[in-house]
């Protein structure tokens, strides 16, 4: 009895000594290792890249440029000519809500039938001198001169957007953008201009009296008109503009539907 009792004290102060002994790293077995807390994905931060290379810092310019069309060769009715330049702004990227009109407009409807020196005759009812008015917004390069430009008009600008109750962002130095520049080309030639030869006078004037002022860079200009002539190939112009620039969008993750494995 002595000898079963001193046993079990000889047993009890072992395994207080082990409880109370430091165990090493080396000395834990693989299965006695603490289990860990679920991983949590932490995201991965990286430094904004900004623009791509190539972009310029741009602001919204607005501008309201006129000029009296005159043609030898073609002639518009005025909701035509005013629907043909409306394209053409929007295709050099004008910013939604530019406004084209055209004014001396005196044959309203199509054609009419007026009295000739040899009787009724037809009159196409097109204008010979319509007037061109186009007030529209593009983007335009930062340069010191700009900014110097709207510096000296900041005060106009900032009583109009007070009586509007509203900042906009068109002549505004505070909200400049990236922009790439993109190139436009018309071509009578190319169907998908939507240009045609009898335009060539047209474009003529767009050329000087609005692409120019509104800062539009000539990258080829071939335009050729012959007065009296409607020549096919007569009208070929490319010109640089700017548009807003944004990040492409990344490609859309797909998740494939998971099947469970054959029994």
């Amino acid at each position: 009895m002595e000898v079963r009792l001193m046993c079990m004290v000889a047993l009890a102060a072992s395994l207080a000594g082990l409880a109370s002994a430091p165990i090493g790293a080396d000395q834990l077995p693989e299965t006695a290792a603490p289990s860990a807390a679920p991983a949590v994905a932490t995201p991965i931060v990286t430094p904004d890249a900004g623009p791509p290379p190539g972009t310029v810092p741009a602001i919204w310019i607005e501008k309201e440029l006129s000029f009296t069309y005159f043609g030898t060769t073609s002639l518009y009715y005025c909701d035509g000519l005013r629907r043909k330049v409306d394209r053409i702004m929007k295709q050099l990227g004008a910013m939604d809500g530019y406004k084209v009109r055209i004014r001396s407009c005196y044959s309203m409807g199509g054609p009419e039938i007026r009295q000739g020196p040899a009787g009724p005759e037809f009159y196409s009812g097109a204008e010979h001198t319509p007037r061109v008015i186009i007030e529209v917004a593009v983007p335009q390069r930062v340069t010191p001169e700009l900014l110097a430009e709207l510096s000296d008009d900041q005060g106009r600008r900032d009583l109009i957007a007070r009586v509007r109750g509203e900042r906009s962002v068109i002549g505004n130095s505070e909200a400049q953008f990236a922009a790439r520049k993109r190139r436009v080309t018309f071509d009578d030639l190319n169907r998908r201009s939507r240009i045609e030869p009898g335009d060539c006078e047209l474009m003529e004037q767009l050329r000087d009296e609005v692409f120019v002022p509104l800062g539009f860079k000539i990258v080829e200009d071939r335009i050729n008109c012959v007065t009296g002539q409607v020549v096919r190939g007569s009208v070929k112009l490319e010109l640089e503009v700017l548009e807003p620039w944004a990040p492409e969008p990344g490609p859309e993750q797909t998740t494939e539907p998971t099947t469970a494995p054959d029994a």
